[in-house]
């Protein structure tokens, strides 16, 4: 079957790629849609056509957990607006405590209504049919009973894509996205058939090394096995992250959860900080590969930033990462929100519907400051 569009548009186009990466960090990917807003409206004046989506500026849009519902919408054309609209309605429908579900015997969230959300918004939409529209996808999940990343695109060349033995095409959009959102202990897995006699148990995407899916894309997109092979080059490649919020991280805060002996205490700290550690490794890869095309945020103490650090004799890439820090003191200094303590730690809860409202505000003042037409390249 032939993929004209794909070919064309993504395998074959001429001059600059462009990535769109959308991390995890469920609800809090409201303030993600408000900085997508933003940047819809940058692209229209960018390329002089008022009707234009994100989908038409990037060439490959990849996410993982939150981050891949609104990269699925994207890709099938939905508007920033639309985005809008089927997260808030995704949001209230699947955060929704139950007395009955604790998070540790039982998910804490039911599935029917997220089920119900994705078939609505998403219907039966495949991943080759995404192809067909000359759109490049990428959603990262993790397979529980084989502890391996999955990365699930939609290259028609890919190794899988059309796999004799349970081809990547055929899988619907909607049954990977809901992999890519089992986050453990808040919803149950999802079983997606491989192949006529096996079945794979999905989990959340992140809980990978992946959950900012940058470099992840960076990979997809360069490295031959995957059969994209774009250039690299500053002049070639532009990649742009856009995160859920970050703050500083306190294991002492996991500690005093916790009525376990030190060793164990320890333990859960080390384990529960990964997902931290592996954030930081990417912003720095990032960084060090990689030509910021604006301010970027320093890594740690030592290194500060790599702005004017390259590991390679050339950049790789120009890159631009946008991501809100949740910290009272930020938040009142640079987006005059004045903030409780406790409103921000709501605010950072990955499943509370309460904090709707101020996501949204957190997200569209920061979205006006930061974004600017000259660091989309």
């Amino acid at each position: 079957m032939s993929f004209e569009k794909f070919n064309s548009r993504i395998l074959n186009k001429s001059g600059k790629k462009r990535i769109l990466a959308l991390d995890g960090g469920g609800i809090r990917g409201l303030m993600t849609v408000q900085m997508l807003k933003e940047l819809e409206s940058v692209i229209q004046q960018k390329t002089n056509n008022p009707n234009a989506k994100i989908r038409d500026y990037f060439d490959l849009i990849g996410g993982t957990s939150t981050g891949a519902i609104l990269a699925g919408a994207i890709a099938i054309g939905k508007t920033a607006d639309e985005l809008h609209d089927i997260y808030t309605d995704v949001g209230k429908g699947i955060f929704k405590p139950s007395f009955f579900r604790r998070g540790f015997f039982r998910a804490k969230f039911a599935t029917k209504p997220i089920n119900d959300a994705l078939n609505k918004h998403f219907q039966d939409k495949t991943m080759e049919d995404i192809a067909h529209e000359g759109v490049g996808l990428a959603i990262v999940t993790k397979r529980a009973d084989t502890c391996s990343v999955w990365v699930i695109d939609n290259n028609p060349n890919g190794k899988y894509f059309n796999y004799a033995d349970g081809p990547n095409k055929d899988y619907q959009l909607k049954q990977i996205i809901r992999a890519s959102t089992a986050a453990p202990m808040y919803f149950d897995s999802e079983e997606i058939k491989i192949s006529e006699s096996q079945m794979g148990r999905f989990v959340d995407g992140g809980v990978s090394p992946h959950n900012n899916p940058a470099f992840q894309l960076f990979m997809l997109s360069t490295i031959k096995g995957y059969k994209y092979e774009w250039e690299t080059g500053d002049d070639n490649l532009f990649i742009l992250s856009l995160g859920t919020g970050s703050w500083s991280k306190r294991c002492k805060n996991v500690n005093n959860k916790f009525k376990l002996n030190l060793a164990a205490k320890d333990a859960v700290s080390s384990v529960l900080s990964i997902m931290d550690d592996t954030t930081e490794l990417n912003q720095l890869m990032m960084q060090w590969l990689g030509t910021p095309t604006g301010a970027v945020d320093d890594i740690d103490r030592i290194v500060g930033n790599l702005k004017h650090e390259t590991l390679t004799a050339k950049s790789l890439f120009t890159y631009m990462r946008y991501d809100p820090l949740l910290e009272q003191k930020w938040l009142t200094e640079n987006l005059k929100l004045d903030y409780s303590n406790k409103q921000i730690q709501n605010l950072r809860k990955m499943d509370s519907i309460k904090t709707m409202d101020m996501l949204i505000e957190v997200g569209t003042k920061y979205a006006k400051q930061v974004i600017k037409a000259e660091h989309i390249h």
